[in-house]
């Protein structure tokens, strides 16, 4: 056996498995991105822990490229009507497939799950509209939340002029990244005072109410 062919052998081996795994995501740098993506989603409360898979799919010319799939376990969350699961989750899961990063790597959300202690949910969005599915089966649809937000109560909570301002926000200035706040604060408190039958100062009120629980 020629020793010196050997250690070449392992030699080179051992070089492609450092080119292989180099670069990849490190849990801290995960961990670090997960969890400023749930942050100003309106899911940091129920937020517990995630679990995650990272796969690598292919080398990238001055980078690479990983699948990740989510589990992103909440708390106290199955308490919540579906009308708010489905604005929270919508907001986490754009947020979460916009702002993750792995380093300098790239990676991209292939499966994304939350679960509580009794369901699991998906979002799924596509150009015809998106929808919610609870347990696989269940679906929470966009149409169905629309006309939910859209229609005023007599009896109408702090917390429902919240939860309206909040989506009204997210959807007007993409979550915040074209957010001008001389410009939208006035025209989604004057949308909520229209729809609520209410002031805008009035609307303006209940919403700091909740902010600053």
């Amino acid at each position: 056996m020629n020793w010196k062919n050997v250690s070449i052998l392992f030699g080179l081996i051992f070089i492609f498995i450092i080119i292989i795994f180099s670069g990849a995501p490190s849990a801290e740098e995960v961990n670090e991105s997960l969890v400023n993506s749930i942050e100003g989603s309106g899911l940091e409360e129920y937020y517990q822990e995630v679990d995650y898979n990272i796969k690598l799919l292919d080398k990238l010319s001055g980078g690479r490229r990983y699948d990740i799939t989510l589990e992103v376990m909440l708390t106290e969350f199955k308490d919540l009507n579906n009308i708010d699961k489905y604005i929270l989750l919508q907001s986490a899961t754009e947020k979460m497939n916009s702002y993750l990063r792995c380093g300098d790597a790239s990676c991209y959300i292939k499966n994304l799950t939350f679960y509580d202690y009794k369901n699991s949910y998906k979002f799924h969005s596509y150009y015809s509209g998106s929808y919610l599915t609870i347990n696989d089966q269940e679906k929470v649809l966009e149409s169905e939340v629309l006309k939910n937000i859209a229609t005023p109560s007599l009896n109408t909570s702090d917390e429902s002029i919240h939860r309206y301002m909040k989506h009204q926000f997210n959807m007007l200035t993409d979550y915040g990244a074209t957010y001008n706040a001389s410009y939208h604060d006035s025209l989604i408190a004057n949308m909520a005072a229209e729809n609520f039958e209410i002031t805008s100062r009035e609307a303006d009120a209940a919403y700091y109410r909740i902010e600053l629980k």
